[in-house]
Protein backbone atom coordinates (compact mmCIF):
# COMPACT_ATOMS: atom_id res chain seq x y z
CA UNK A 1 0.00 0.00 0.00
CA UNK A 2 1.24 3.48 -0.82
CA UNK A 3 2.20 5.66 2.08
CA UNK A 4 2.21 8.85 0.03
CA UNK A 5 -0.56 10.46 2.14
CA UNK A 6 -2.63 11.60 -0.83
CA UNK A 7 -5.22 8.85 -0.50
CA UNK A 8 -6.07 6.23 2.04
CA UNK A 9 -7.90 3.34 0.44
CA UNK A 10 -7.47 -0.11 1.95
CA UNK A 11 -8.17 -1.71 -1.44
CA UNK A 12 -5.29 0.11 -3.11
CA UNK A 13 -2.06 -1.60 -4.07
CA UNK A 14 1.51 -0.42 -3.78
CA UNK A 15 1.88 0.40 -7.43
CA UNK A 16 3.53 -2.45 -9.30
CA UNK A 17 0.63 -2.28 -11.71
CA UNK A 18 -2.26 -1.93 -9.31
CA UNK A 19 -5.00 0.56 -8.61
CA UNK A 20 -5.18 4.32 -8.25
CA UNK A 21 -2.23 5.05 -10.51
CA UNK A 22 -1.66 8.77 -10.94
CA UNK A 23 -3.20 9.77 -7.59
CA UNK A 24 -0.14 9.58 -5.40
CA UNK A 25 2.58 12.14 -4.76
CA UNK A 26 5.21 9.47 -4.18
CA UNK A 27 5.81 9.17 -7.93
CA UNK A 28 5.49 5.39 -7.97
CA UNK A 29 2.00 5.50 -9.45
CA UNK A 30 2.83 7.28 -12.69
CA UNK A 31 1.53 5.72 -15.85
CA UNK A 32 4.15 3.64 -17.71
CA UNK A 33 4.03 5.96 -20.75
CA UNK A 34 5.22 8.89 -18.64
CA UNK A 35 8.41 7.19 -17.45
CA UNK A 36 11.82 7.92 -18.92
CA UNK A 37 13.34 5.17 -20.98
CA UNK A 38 16.98 4.86 -19.82
CA UNK A 39 17.82 1.46 -18.37
CA UNK A 40 17.67 1.31 -14.61
CA UNK A 41 20.87 0.18 -12.92
CA UNK A 42 20.90 -2.93 -10.76
CA UNK A 43 23.85 -2.86 -8.36
CA UNK A 44 24.76 -5.70 -6.03
CA UNK A 45 26.05 -5.25 -2.50
CA UNK A 46 27.72 -8.59 -1.88
CA UNK A 47 27.83 -8.27 1.91
CA UNK A 48 25.51 -6.56 4.39
CA UNK A 49 28.42 -4.46 5.65
CA UNK A 50 28.91 -2.97 2.17
CA UNK A 51 25.33 -1.69 2.11
CA UNK A 52 25.12 -0.61 5.73
CA UNK A 53 28.27 1.52 5.59
CA UNK A 54 26.82 3.55 2.71
CA UNK A 55 23.10 3.32 3.56
CA UNK A 56 22.63 6.89 4.79
CA UNK A 57 24.38 8.31 1.73
CA UNK A 58 22.42 5.96 -0.55
CA UNK A 59 19.07 7.05 0.90
CA UNK A 60 19.94 10.75 1.22
CA UNK A 61 17.58 13.12 -0.57
CA UNK A 62 16.93 13.96 -3.30
CA UNK A 63 15.95 10.94 -5.33
CA UNK A 64 14.67 7.45 -5.01
CA UNK A 65 16.13 4.00 -4.59
CA UNK A 66 14.82 0.43 -4.45
CA UNK A 67 16.42 -2.13 -2.14
CA UNK A 68 15.84 -5.79 -3.02
CA UNK A 69 16.64 -8.33 -0.28
CA UNK A 70 16.88 -12.02 -1.21
CA UNK A 71 18.66 -15.26 -0.37
CA UNK A 72 22.14 -15.56 -1.85
CA UNK A 73 22.73 -17.90 -4.76
CA UNK A 74 23.80 -21.46 -4.16
CA UNK A 75 27.17 -21.87 -5.92
CA UNK A 76 26.18 -25.30 -7.26
CA UNK A 77 22.81 -24.37 -8.78
CA UNK A 78 23.26 -20.65 -9.39
CA UNK A 79 19.80 -20.04 -7.88
CA UNK A 80 18.87 -18.60 -4.54
CA UNK A 81 18.43 -21.07 -1.69
CA UNK A 82 15.10 -19.31 -1.03
CA UNK A 83 12.29 -20.75 -3.22
CA UNK A 84 10.13 -17.62 -2.75
CA UNK A 85 13.04 -15.52 -4.04
CA UNK A 86 13.44 -17.71 -7.12
CA UNK A 87 9.72 -17.35 -7.90
CA UNK A 88 9.61 -13.59 -7.28
CA UNK A 89 12.83 -12.59 -9.05
CA UNK A 90 11.58 -12.47 -12.67
CA UNK A 91 8.30 -10.80 -11.63
CA UNK A 92 10.08 -8.10 -9.63
CA UNK A 93 12.70 -7.39 -12.27
CA UNK A 94 10.12 -7.07 -15.03
CA UNK A 95 7.93 -4.76 -12.93
CA UNK A 96 10.88 -2.60 -11.85
CA UNK A 97 12.17 -2.25 -15.40
CA UNK A 98 8.71 -1.42 -16.69
CA UNK A 99 7.51 0.93 -13.93
CA UNK A 100 10.68 2.45 -12.43
CA UNK A 101 13.39 2.28 -15.11
CA UNK A 102 15.04 5.43 -13.77
CA UNK A 103 15.33 4.29 -10.14
CA UNK A 104 18.51 2.55 -9.02
CA UNK A 105 17.88 -0.88 -7.54
CA UNK A 106 20.35 -2.22 -5.01
CA UNK A 107 20.44 -6.00 -4.77
CA UNK A 108 21.07 -7.00 -1.17
CA UNK A 109 21.67 -10.73 -0.69
CA UNK A 110 21.14 -11.74 2.93
CA UNK A 111 23.75 -14.48 2.74
CA UNK A 112 23.64 -18.25 2.80
CA UNK A 113 20.69 -20.00 4.41
CA UNK A 114 22.50 -20.59 7.71
CA UNK A 115 23.39 -16.89 7.95
CA UNK A 116 19.73 -15.83 7.62
CA UNK A 117 17.31 -18.51 8.83
CA UNK A 118 16.72 -18.36 12.58
CA UNK A 119 19.40 -15.65 12.96
CA UNK A 120 17.64 -12.97 14.98
CA UNK A 121 20.64 -10.64 15.06
CA UNK A 122 21.25 -10.45 11.29
CA UNK A 123 22.20 -6.85 10.51
CA UNK A 124 19.34 -6.39 8.00
CA UNK A 125 16.82 -7.54 10.64
CA UNK A 126 18.16 -5.12 13.26
CA UNK A 127 18.83 -2.01 11.18
CA UNK A 128 16.20 0.62 12.12
CA UNK A 129 15.64 1.80 8.54
CA UNK A 130 15.43 -1.71 7.04
CA UNK A 131 13.84 -4.10 9.57
CA UNK A 132 13.85 -6.93 7.00
CA UNK A 133 12.22 -9.97 8.61
CA UNK A 134 11.37 -12.13 5.58
CA UNK A 135 12.66 -12.51 2.05
CA UNK A 136 12.22 -11.57 -0.65
CA UNK A 137 11.60 -7.96 0.37
CA UNK A 138 11.56 -4.92 -1.90
CA UNK A 139 11.70 -1.52 -0.17
CA UNK A 140 11.04 1.72 -2.05
CA UNK A 141 12.59 4.92 -0.67
CA UNK A 142 11.97 8.45 -1.97
CA UNK A 143 14.00 11.33 -0.54
CA UNK A 144 15.21 9.08 2.26
CA UNK A 145 11.72 8.01 3.38
CA UNK A 146 10.24 4.56 2.95
CA UNK A 147 7.15 4.86 0.76
CA UNK A 148 6.44 1.20 0.12
CA UNK A 149 7.41 -2.38 0.85
CA UNK A 150 6.61 -5.73 -0.73
CA UNK A 151 7.32 -8.86 1.29
CA UNK A 152 7.40 -12.57 0.37
CA UNK A 153 4.33 -13.54 -1.69
CA UNK A 154 3.57 -9.93 -2.63
CA UNK A 155 6.90 -9.86 -4.51
CA UNK A 156 5.71 -12.63 -6.83
CA UNK A 157 2.33 -10.99 -7.51
CA UNK A 158 2.51 -8.84 -10.66
CA UNK A 159 -0.61 -6.98 -9.50
CA UNK A 160 0.72 -6.08 -6.04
Amino acid sequence: MCRGNTWNDSSATWGLGGTREGNCRCGWHRSPGSLPSPPMPFTRHAEPAALLTSLDATLAPPGEVLLLFFGSEDPDSGESWCPDCVTADPVLRAAIKRLRPDAPCLECPVGVRSAWKQVADHSYRLHPRLRVQRIPTLIHFINGCEVGRLVEGDCADPDA
